[in-house]
């Protein structure tokens, strides 16, 4: 009887629980770790790496392409300027009253002779007017005329040519 009369203390430390009790001692235990190949997050980092590298190749290869196309552009602008600026001076040496009176000649046209206009108010003439003659005097003077390329004299550039 005194081992009934025991109190459940000693009871657990003699061995002697009840089943409820000795499930409760009891605890999960995890599953074995099985070890995992490190192959595929290697194959995973060397891809990642692989495709930086080719993506700043391409961006490379791109920004060079593009770098030649602006080269290309600025020439091809510096060409046009130089091409308008030339056209410009021709313009400007073409225009002048000298050249249009040496052109005007070489078509066969004369310098008008005594100029008369007609008032529209009244109907009335006002002057004399008279035939233009073919040998009339210039009426716009002669001046010497400039070099071709104004640049090319004064600069030291005379005896290049």
């Amino acid at each position: 009887m005194a081992q009934l009369a025991a109190s459940p203390a000693s009871r657990r430390r003699a061995g002697f629980a009840p089943a409820h009790a000795r499930k409760a001692n009891l605890a999960l235990v995890s599953r074995p770790h099985i070890q995992r190949s490190s192959i595929p997050f290697t194959v995973l980092c060397t891809l990642v790496l692989l495709g930086a590298v080719i993506a700043t190749l391409l961006l490379n290869i791109s920004m060079t392409n593009m770098s030649y196309e602006v080269a290309k552009l600025q020439r091809e602008s510096r060409e046009l300027s130089e091409q308008t600026q030339m056209l410009e001076e021709k313009s400007d040496l073409l225009g002048t009253p000298q050249e249009l009176e040496r052109q005007a000649r070489e078509l066969g046209m004369v310098p008008a002779g005594k100029v008369a206009y007609i008032d529209l108010a009244n109907g009335s003439i006002i002057g004399e007017p008279a035939a233009a003659t073919q040998g009339a005097a210039a009426l716009v003077p002669h001046v010497a005329k400039a070099p071709k390329n104004l640049y090319d004299y004064g600069m030291g550039n005379e005896r290049a040519r």
